[in-house]
């Protein structure tokens, strides 16, 4: 999965529409797919028709799309081994048949 896109990157798309550039040229200049650009813009623009129409009031925003999407991040949590739980337990264990050494301390025991 791409890294989604930078505040610098959301300011280009911004633009592209309003100079009635085709999403292909906005996403060639970023060196992104094309779907990316495309799929952004009809997220995050106010109607879904505004470029096509001239309506500029009603187009791509980027600050607004920037809050949004950072809205729309998954919660970050925890990695499996991270917690507590059988798959720690016995990943830690086969390490330390593995290396030689003893099982850590912190490791809970189940």
């Amino acid at each position: 999965m791409a890294a989604r896109l930078t505040t610098a990157e959301r300011e280009e798309v911004a633009i592209g529409p309003a100079r009635h550039d085709a999403m292909r040229a906005i996403a060639r200049r970023l060196g992104r797919a094309c779907s990316t650009v495309s799929r952004e813009v009809k997220l995050n623009s106010l109607h879904p028709h505004a470029v096509r129409f001239d309506r500029p009031e009603m187009a791509y925003r980027a600050g607004q799309a920037e809050r949004v999407s950072t809205g729309r991040r998954p919660r970050p949590r925890p990695g499996r081994l991270a917690q507590p739980g059988l798959l720690r337990t016995e990943v830690l264990t086969r390490l330390a048949q593995r290396t030689g050494e003893p099982r850590p301390r912190n490791s809970p025991s189940s």
